[in-house]
Parts: C-alpha cells; sequence; structure tokens
C-alpha cells in the first residue's frame, strides 16, 4: 500500500470571517439544551421544561443531538436511540449504536419545508454496518426510516464500529462519508464510502472510495475501526482516530491517526492516505475512543485530536509525514480524561470536549495559540452523558455531531407558532369505566390547550366511556389514528358558536399547502352481539356520532367499523358491528374509503335487525381545493361487505378530481352482498356512482328520488333481483 509522504506547500486563502461564526449556536445533551452563542462567560444549560407534555427531557447515555429554529427554539432532539418533539413527545425510534448522529435539513429548510435526514450507524457482532436515514418530518410530526448503504465483512467474527461525516454544500453538492472496520488487525476487511446528499433531501449512494482496487490496504480491519470521522472545512480532507492501541501485542507498531485527501468531486486522491503517532504519547498505548476535529482559522487548518490519558493536541495540515513531537501543540489543563471524548466547536470560537471530572464536566479550550482549557467557558451538566466502558477500562464521551464548515445561518428554519403535540391521549387516563367528559378548547385532557393538538400516536376512548368533542381541531401524523373500543362513544360537535370539530392529518391552517394523511377512526365492535342499547342507554358497540358540521379529513379510512386485524381468522370477522352515524352537515373529505363497513349481522331474539349505522345530511368529497386529494388510489366514499339495512338519506356525494373521475374505479357507495336503501341523494362525477354486487337471495337494495350526474355509469347492479329503483334523475355529462 502507498503511504502519503509528501510535504505540501499550500497557499491558502482565509474568510476573515472565522469559522465559529457558522456553527450551530444551540445544543442538546440531554436533558439540557443549551445556548453555546455565549461569547463570554459559561454556558449555561437549561433543562427542556414545556409547559405541557409527558415529562422533562429525555437524559442521553450514549448519543445526544439536536436541531433549533432561528429564534433559538427546539424542533426536535435525539436521546439514544429515540427522536422527541420539542414537547418531549416520541416522533419515533431509530436503531442506532454509533457514537455520532448528524443532523442535515433539507434545503430551503423554511416554515414550509421543515423537513430533516438525521443520518446514524448501525451493526453488530453478526450484521454488516449499515448507514441508515430517518425522515423526521416537523409538519406532519413524523419519521420515516431508511436503509441507505452496508459495509459488509464478508463472514468474519466482527464488533466493527462505524462513523460518518457530513460536509458543507460545496458546487451544488453535500458529501456524506461512511466508515466501518472490523477491529480485526492484519485484515483488509474496511472501507469508507460516499454518499451524495440532494437538496430535496433525497441520497444517492456513490459506492466506495477507499480501499480501492489499485491501492489496498492489508489492515483497513484496524485503522479503520472508530466511532468519529471528520471533514475539513473545505471538504479537501477526512480525518479520523482508529481505536486500537499504538503498541499491541504481538502486532507491531499501529498508528493511531489517519487522513486522507479528497478532489473536487469528493472522491480519494490516490496516494494520498497518510498516518502517524504522537512520538512521545503514554495515552495512545492503550486502546480505546479518541475524538477528532478540524479548524480552519486565519492561520491555516489545524487538526485537533484526541491522545487518551494524556489530553488534548493539534498539529497542523497538510502533516510531516512522521510529525515530530515539536510538530504537535498541547491543549494545556486537558488531562487525564479529555482525551476520549469527541472534539466539537461551538458558536462562540471554542472547542469543547466531554469528561466525567467533578469540576465540569463539558470544558472549553480556545483554538488560538497558547491552547488551553478555559474553566471560565466551561460548565457542568446535572445529568452528564457517562462513558461507555465496553471496551475496557476507557470511556466515550458524547457531544452532538455538526455539519463540518456548515453555515448554519443559512439552513435554519424560520420560527412558526408551536403546536400542542401529544403522542397517545386516552379517555379515562387514570383508570375505571363508564365515564363521560366534554372537551372543548380550555377545557381538555391536554393542559387545557386553545389551539390545534396533534396526535403523533394514538386517541383512544375506552372502557364503556363517552368523549364529546366541541369546537376543537385534531391533527394527526400519518401513522395515528382515533380507536373507540367495544362500548365507548365518541361525539364530535360544534361548540355553541359554530365551530365544528375536525379530525384532519392536514395541517390546518397551513400556508405550504401540505396534506399529510392519517390511518383515520377505527370503531371497534363485536360481532356476537346486537346494536341494540341496553334499557340503561349502554352500547355493545363502539359509535361514532358526527353532527353539526363536524367533519373528518384526509384520512386513509375515514372510519371503519371493525377492528382490522390481518390475516381475517378462518372463523370470520369478529371485530365488526361498530356504529356510526354522521348527521346534520356532517362531512368526509378526501378520504381514500370514507366509511367502511365488514360483515356483521344485528341479531336480537332470533330476527335480523337492520344496521343501527345512518348517514342522513352528510356530504362525501374529494377535490383538488383547497388542497389536493393525496392518494393514489380512487376514492370510495362508502364501502360495505355483507351488511343489512344502512341507510343513506340525503347526502351528496362528490368527485370533483378530474384524474379519477372515469379512468379509475371511483364510486360513490361500492356494496357487495349487503342491503342498503339510498333517499334523496346525489351522486356527481363518480366511475360509478353506485355498484352493488354478489346478492345472496335474502338482500336487496333501494334507492329512491335520487340524482346521478356526469357519472360514466350511474347505478350497476350484477346478480340482484329484487332492487328498488325509483324516481331517479340521470344527467349526463361530458365523457
Amino acid at each position: 500500500m502507498k503511504k502519503y509522504t509528501l510535504i505540501f506547500v499550500t497557499i491558502m486563502t482565509i474568510s476573515s470571517s472565522t469559522l465559529y461564526s457558522q456553527q450551530l449556536k444551540n445544543w442538546y445533551i440531554g436533558p439540557n439544551g443549551i445556548d453555546m452563542s455565549i461569547a463570554t462567560g459559561s454556558p449555561v444549560p437549561v433543562a427542556l421544561a414545556p409547559a405541557f407534555g409527558t415529562a422533562l427531557g429525555k437524559v442521553s447515555t450514549n448519543v445526544a443531538n439536536g436541531y433549533y429554529d432561528d429564534m433559538g427554539n427546539l424542533l426536535f432532539y435525539i436521546a439514544d436511540q429515540k427522536i422527541y418533539d420539542f414537547n418531549n413527545e416520541e416522533l419515533g425510534f431509530i436503531n442506532n449504536n454509533g457514537a455520532e448522529i448528524s443532523i442535515v435539513p433539507f434545503d430551503n429548510n423554511d416554515q414550509c419545508n421543515r423537513k430533516f435526514n438525521v443520518f446514524y450507524t448501525n451493526g453488530g457482532f453478526t450484521d454488516a454496518s449499515s448507514l441508515w436515514r430517518a425522515v423526521v418530518d416537523m409538519n406532519s410530526f413524523s419519521v420515516t426510516t431508511h436503509l441507505v448503504d452496508t459495509i459488509s465483512f464478508r463472514g468474519l467474527p466482527t464488533t466493527e464500529f462505524a462513523a460518518i461525516a457530513v460536509g458543507k454544500v460545496i458546487s451544488n453538492v453535500r458529501y456524506l462519508y461512511f466508515l466501518a472496520g472490523p477491529g480485526t488487525l492484519n485484515s483488509k476487511e474496511g472501507a469508507i464510502k460516499k454518499v451524495i446528499i440532494n437538496n430535496d433531501g433525497s441520497v444517492v449512494p456513490t459506492g466506495r472510495i477507499y480501499p480501492t482496487l489499485t491501492e489496498q490496504n492489508q489492515n483497513a480491519g484496524g485503522e479503520l475501526f472508530t466511532r468519529e470521522l471528520e471533514i475539513s472545512p473545505d471538504g479537501r480532507w477526512l480525518g479520523w482516530a482508529s481505536f486500537e492501541q499504538v503498541n499491541p501485542p504481538g502486532f507491531g507498531t499501529q498508528y493511531r491517526y489517519h487522513f486522507l485527501e479528497l478532489n473536487s468531486i469528493g472522491n480519494y486522491i490516490s496516494s494520498s492516505y497518510g498516518q502517524f503517532n504522537h512520538p512521545s504519547i503514554l495515552g495512545n498505548n492503550v486502546k480505546g475512543f479518541r475524538g477528532v476535529e478540524f479548524y480552519l482559522g486565519s492561520n491555516g487548518l489545524d487538526f485537533f485530536i484526541g491522545a487518551g490519558s494524556s489530553g488534548i493536541y493539534s498539529i497542523k495540515f497538510p502533516v510531516n509525514i512522521p510529525p515530530t513531537s515539536l510538530n504537535f501543540n498541547h491543549v494545556l489543563g486537558s488531562a487525564p480524561d479529555f482525551g476520549y471524548s469527541q472534539i466539537e466547536l461551538a458558536n462562540n470560537s471554542y472547542m469543547y470536549v466531554s469528561s466525567g471530572l467533578s469540576t465540569f464536566n463539558i470544558a472549553a479550550f480556545n483554538t488560538i495559540s497558547p491552547l488551553s482549557i478555559q474553566p471560565s467557558n466551561s460548565f457542568s451538566l446535572t445529568s452528564p452523558a457517562p462513558p461507555s466502558t465496553s471496551w475496557g477500562a476507557v470511556g466515550l464521551y458524547t457531544l452532538p455531531d455538526q455539519i463540518d464548515g456548515q453555515d448554519y445561518s443559512l439552513i435554519t428554519p424560520a420560527a412558526v407558532a408551536p403546536v400542542v403535540t401529544y403522542n397517545t391521549l386516552t379517555f379515562p387516563s387514570g383508570g375505571g369505566s363508564g365515564q363521560s367528559a366534554t372537551w372543548t378548547y380550555g377545557s381538555n385532557p391536554v393542559n387545557n390547550a386553545t389551539s390545534p393538538i396533534h396526535i403523533i400516536h394514538e386517541l383512544r376512548i375506552k372502557q364503556n366511556s363517552t368523549v364529546t368533542i366541541k369546537g376543537m381541531t385534531f391533527k394527526f401524523s400519518p401513522e395515528a389514528k382515533v380507536i373507540i373500543e367495544v362500548g365507548s362513544t365518541l361525539i364530535l360537535d360544534e361548540d355553541g358558536v359554530g365551530n365544528p370539530t375536525v379530525l384532519t392529518g392536514n395541517s390546518i391552517p397551513d400556508p405550504c399547502f401540505i396534506p399529510y394523511t392519517w390511518k383515520g377512526v377505527e370503531i371497534w365492535g363485536n360481532s356476537a352481539l346486537s346494536q341494540i342499547p341496553s334499557s340503561s342507554g349502554a352500547y355493545n358497540q363502539g359509535r361514532l356520532v358526527m353532527k353539526n358540521r363536524s367533519s373528518i379529513e384526509y384520512a386513509e379510512w375515514g372510519a371503519r367499523t371493525w377492528r382490522p386485524v390481518s390475516p381475517i381468522p378462518s372463523t370470520g370477522y369478529a371485530t365488526t358491528g361498530g356504529i356510526v352515524e354522521v348527521k346534520s352537515g356532517s362531512a368526509f373529505k378526501n378520504c381514500n374509503v370514507g366509511v367502511e363497513f365488514k360483515p356483521y349481522k344485528s341479531i336480537v331474539g332470533n330476527i335480523l335487525r337492520g344496521n343501527r349505522s345512518i348517514l342522513m345530511d352528510a356530504f362525501f368529497s374529494n377535490s383538488n381545493s383547497p388542497y389536493p386529494y393525496p392518494f393514489a388510489k380512487a376514492p370510495i366514499h362508502i364501502l360495505a361487505e355483507s351488511c343489512n339495512g344502512i341507510r343513506i338519506n340525503n347526502c351528496e356525494f362528490s368527485n370533483d378530481n378530474s384524474i379519477f373521475m372515469f379512468q379509475k374505479a371511483s364510486y360513490g357507495v361500492r356494496a357487495f352482498n349487503t342491503s342498503f336503501i339510498v333517499k334523496e341523494s346525489e351522486f356527481y362525477n363518480f366511475n360509478i356512482g353506485v355498484l352493488a354486487s354478489g346478492f345472496s337471495s335474502s338482500k336487496f337494495f333501494s334507492i329512491f328520488s335520487s340524482e346521478f350526474s356526469n357519472n360514466k355509469v350511474g347505478i350497476y347492479s350484477l346478480n340482484n333481483n329484487n332492487s328498488v329503483i325509483q324516481k331517479i334523475d340521470f344527467l349526463l355529462g361530458e365523457i
């Protein structure tokens, strides 16, 4: 393998503004938020304490990071393997096992975008090392995870570490580097890969940049074994410190510090790989974590390195190989255990390291000679991140990783009014059954919220209880749902001054017109019981009542009258029978399926009764105004299978999305083996207004005094001899 042996003479033009002005102003180290823009005096950690939520900020034991808006308001943060929003509500889980988590905003991350990539690594004793991205969407308060790339070690007994480095945008491209090695000395199984991060947040893996086919490294397994990788602010150098000790028994001299040079498109420059040791540091004769960081100042590029119990040093880049002791500058006061910490540059121009010292846990040191720890800018944490002791006696002290060389003022999102978020809201919350409550703005379980409530996971009405919501808007994340348990009732109503209740996935009012969908309402039933209430008025089934212009919007299923299970048991549907009552101008808007009925028979004393669900004076619509219809599938406003006596009276079904009018299977009512009655209703712009098929001898349908306008097919009856269709107007449009 070729080794880096040249001495570069480089002329560099340095901006008069120093690098520190570009860094992230606020840090998160659980459970504290820390303003790192304070230029004089010690930054003061402040524990996160929202006015609502489940608990104070989460304590990080290994990995922490967070992101803030341009007014210093926390947007979200990561504590170990979970992502939380600014209210400490859990958004999602990430399966990371690295020391670094890099947060990269999407381009033009203003109040409309507010999306972020969270890059992290995973891998272990039997799996390949992997690079993942979690897309954090602070409009919908959701997290989705995606595998980006892997580095495999082909069956070695691996204990691999992985690390990542993300650079600033150079020539309209941002690069991420992913490094992993198995920690096996004299093994070539280690690699560095490059990933392109596009402005829209998408990523493109481009493969291995080092070692190459023409430039092998027979010790890559040990040399590429680290948990921190850094890229210089100019995007020219990658640097890291390997985990193995300098003089491991039986393996000869190993090198602690490593670097390579990148060209203008972020690829490895042949023969530029270099490695070195400090010639007289005893602290490197034990294995363990060593932090690194680049600093580009007025005097050129410095590489700061952790040296274990010997503290922190810096060396000028490019490095003269092999360096002498005179090439290193010691950070005075940095022993004994600052040399085991990540090293991060802060907005106030100081470098920071972490430790287990009792005097202060986060120590600052200046970046201008003479280098020294600055107690006046150091600070203690009430719950510092403890060291990881998985490897030997040497710990790993973590700090939030940042984008190297990034001007954060260019990618910090604009502040917006905070939203009340809640992960899971249940009623009753403290036990008991048969309770009832009325929720309004100013009187509700979420700290008497006076603005829309965003449910991240679930709103559940349980234990034969009743909740009436008056005049409130609830927004839901993509995987969120409402559950009405068997025997419980949810009533959506207006507040007495004309404000209806709205359940929506869309951020209304949303200046960005971004329609986020959600799962919808599940009304759980018991197919073995009837829908007839007891003499006391109690129901055997779950029940949804919508009245006075209340609405359900942007749901995959607006209301499902059963508890979905997959696969369906061979014994049939056991959770059907939920009741839905939609009245007095209430609506299902831009749902993929409005109301869904699964097979159910309400039998009382051996007599088959009609379904007590009723849709009366209701509206079912999908359109592109003011927000676009968000589903790839055509809408079905009512979908029913093997039910009896569903009543539809004085309802309007409209399909104002031209894409789904005639070319695809859009339906006002799609019924299979279901008895139903439609009266005085209107159907506009469907592929088929009403499709009724698959009838047994006991099933029939009736449609009276209704209008079908501009449908490809108004009524389609298949295999049925008992239907009644009277007083129908069919108005033809342009097909």
